[in-house]
């Protein structure tokens, strides 16, 4: 599934590539038809696609006004309820989709920190919630005989600068036998068993 499906006309994919991959730096998954593989059926795969989206995302451009299929990608959202048109030109959206408020990305020089497109951010985010940009923090997990009662404990060692995904600074969990503690393998710290 994915957070964002984009539709375009075909004339506008520098447009719509640009924006999906702006869109895919703030944290979002994104689906646009070129994603398509050989063999299948394009109309099917569209309509599979749509269908997970959590938000639509239409570009009206001149071109794309007049789509048949653009058209009706932006009823499916419109009718879901998780439409969020986006002007690319100057141009007169389609009949049904005038009363709607459009991002204005018409000057938008492919900058994904501009105004404009933090404005779309946004309304993406109203819609869907925060991406999931940023990596979550490192936590200490426990294992599962870790409780008070077995007096499980763990050694904390210095974590490799790159290991496993997290920074030097963060320890690294070694999971040792119940009865004691060791931090950073000074001896002075080992806790008898049953104290």
């Amino acid at each position: 599934m994915s957070d964002i499906f984009i539709s375009y006309a075909r004339e506008d994919r520098p447009r719509a590539e640009a924006i999906a991959k702006a869109l895919e730096a703030h944290g979002w998954s994104v689906w646009w038809d070129r994603d398509i593989r050989a063999g299948k059926n394009i109309a099917l795969v569209i309509e599979e696609e749509i269908g997970k989206a959590r938000c639509v995302v239409v570009l009206w451009s001149a071109v794309s006004v007049r789509r048949d299929w653009v058209n009706d990608e932006a009823r499916e959202g419109n009718e879901r309820g998780i439409l969020v048109p986006v002007m690319i030109e100057d141009v007169r959206p389609p009949l049904g989709f005038r009363s709607m408020h459009a991002a204005d990305l018409t000057a938008w020089q492919r900058d994904g920190k501009s105004p404009a497109f933090a404005r779309l951010c946004a309304d993406i985010e109203a819609l869907i919630g925060p991406s999931v940009k940023a990596p979550r923090p490192y936590r200490q997990h426990r294992s599962p005989q870790s409780t008070r009662s077995s007096r499980s404990c763990c050694r904390l060692t210095p974590a490799r600068s790159g290991g496993a995904g997290r920074p030097a600074a963060y320890p690294s969990p070694d999971w040792c036998s119940p009865g004691t503690f060791r931090a950073a393998d000074g001896p002075q710290d080992r806790i008898p068993a049953g104290s």
